[in-house]
């Protein structure tokens, strides 16, 4: 079976189904509403499949929020919205994307981040939503140069 995929950008009316996903990956829904016009939708026959945010502090922007539904996992729709965040940044001319993972680090490290310790990080990122509530030791904290 074929599935036609649409990325495309959030929307407000989307905001219910984005918290879902996340509720539903166990990820933090935090600064999501405030954000959600620098999300990204992966939709599928008008079902929203996967997501991703991006939440730009210019030159540096956190990258956030990365779930995928388990039905459409294992079929390249978190690359493809990796891909397309990493597009947005690029055009928006952010040089740096910084993520907290607890469950990721192999996936997001193929993808060209490295750990980086906290206190290395400067600049108005650091005031985010996400990194007051990433406060436990088990995240781990990446950069992606661009």
């Amino acid at each position: 079976m074929t599935r036609t995929l649409t990325i495309r950008k959030a929307k407000q009316e989307d905001l219910h189904e984005v918290f879902s996903l996340l509720q539903q990956s166990n990820l933090p829904t935090d600064g999501v509403a405030e954000h959600i016009s620098h999300f990204l939708i992966a939709e599928s026959k008008g079902t929203i499949a996967g997501t991703i945010g991006l939440e730009p502090y210019p030159p540096a922007a956190l990258v956030r929020s990365a779930a995928v539904l388990p039905e459409f996992r294992n079929l390249g729709i978190g690359t493809m919205l990796f891909n397309t965040l990493v597009t947005v940044a690029t055009e928006n001319r952010l040089n740096e994307l910084y993520l907290f993972t607890n469950t990721a680090e192999s996936y997001f490290q193929r993808k060209g981040f490295a750990p980086v310790q906290r206190e290395a990080v400067q600049g108005e990122i650091t005031s985010s939503v996400e990194f007051k509530i990433h406060t436990c030791a088990s995240a781990t904290l990446m950069k992606l140069p661009l």
